[in-house]
């Protein structure tokens, strides 16, 4: 590997960023990009709001995002950062800037590696302004901001091993979506096939309490699935890995909120934030409970309040019907889950080679290596 080069931020690409405004949010249209979508490293459209034809002319005066762009967060969530995608019409939100780069000194998927760094980031806690409300960074000095970067030879090298990781993350991800989608399309087939009642979610939820005693590793169980209680959600912290539930394709476990304000269906270990509450169909398979909660997925009030989504009315087939479809559909569990869990470990691996690469402390000798494996197998040797 080449010496580095010696550059400022400013050297890399021009900076921008959108009106310090919020327009109508629509439901359709171009995307209006906030910092919400910004997703380790990858822009989550799902997100975003979306503006008028009208408004997008205003909002673009500045800057269309184009594809490769560096998009980031100026205030609040700092350090998160994600490529702007092609095929993708859209203005930056508030609190939304980025960096065009310069093709011939830096590559856009090494820029995003390296924005993401431990060095970079450490660049950012320094030059970070601690107001009253939120932090921020200066998009005024951010230019002059010092940075080295390897040759673009280099860069283009060390984007192709991190992002084969990443690209198969994606993929994991994206099967995983599909198998989701394949149940949730099996059955609203069954809903209109079999006979159905409506019900109010409350009367089949079981919620899943934490207690103080988690916390002293005492966890007690109701039938198959720990107890914890939300109240005391926001003291875990991450206490040897005591904030965790642990879910699997025999139990798997529903949740509610966390930052993405979504139902979201687990079959592995995840950690029950202090915006996470999870919970269990009463009286009802997982899988039927999980499908029946999709026709209230669009209503805005259930994310701002648990008690909106629990006086839903969903549409729900007999008991016999429910099982037999978590019968029908019980394999899709451990597939998921196993999707899930291979990511866990290619992001390890990414995040391990990630300052490795960057620092220079790990070179890339020879041709760039093609697939994932190719790079775990690298993350091994160190």
């Amino acid at each position: 590997m080449s010496d580095p080069l010696i550059l400022t931020l400013g050297d890399l690409g021009q900076l921008f960023d959108g009106p310090h405004a919020t327009p109508t949010r629509i439901a359709e249209g171009p995307y209006f990009l906030n910092i919400s979508s910004l997703n380790a490293g990858r822009l989550d459209l799902s997100q975003s709001d979306h503006v008028s034809r009208e408004d997008f002319g205003k909002w673009t005066k500045r800057v269309t995002p184009e594809e490769g762009d560096l998009l980031f967060s100026y205030e609040t969530r700092l350090g998160e950062a994600a490529l702007m995608p092609a095929g993708i019409e859209a203005c930056l939100g508030r609190r939304m800037a980025l960096l065009r780069p310069d093709r011939g000194i830096i590559n856009p998927q090494f820029l995003l590696y390296y924005y993401l760094s431990p060095s970079f980031q450490r660049l950012i806690e320094q030059h970070t302004i601690h107001g009253a409300t939120v932090n921020r960074i200066s998009l005024s000095t951010m230019g002059s901001w010092p940075v080295s970067v390897p040759p673009i030879k280099d860069q283009q090298a060390i984007a192709e091993v991190l992002g084969a990781l990443d690209d198969k993350i994606a993929a994991n991800t994206k099967f995983a979506a599909t198998a989701e989608t394949l149940i949730l399309s099996a059955f609203k087939k069954l809903l209109m096939t079999t006979e159905v009642r409506q019900v109010v979610v409350q009367e089949i939820t079981s919620r899943l309490q934490i207690t103080r005693k988690f916390l002293k590793s005492e966890i007690l169980v109701d039938g198959d699935f720990p107890v914890f209680d939300q109240s005391d959600a926001g003291h875990l912290g991450y206490l040897n890995g005591e904030g965790y539930l642990d879910a699997s394709p025999e139990h798997p476990v529903l949740y509610f909120g966390d930052h993405t304000c979504k139902l979201r269906l687990s079959a592995e270990r995840f950690f029950v934030g202090p915006n996470t509450i999870p919970f269990v169909g009463r009286e009802i398979p997982t899988l039927a409970f999980f499908a029946s909660l999709q026709g209230v997925q669009k209503h805005e009030e259930y994310k701002r309040h648990w008690g909106s989504l629990m006086s839903k009315s969903v549409t729900i087939p007999s008991l016999q019907s429910c099982i037999d479809f978590e019968r029908r559909f019980a394999h899709c569990l451990p597939f998921i889950a196993g999707l899930r869990s291979e990511n866990k470990r290619l992001a390890a691996t990414r995040d391990t080679l990630l300052p490795q690469l960057m620092s220079g402390k790990l070179r890339i000798n020879g041709s760039i290596m093609p697939s994932a494996s190719a790079a775990e197998k690298l993350g091994q040797q160190r």
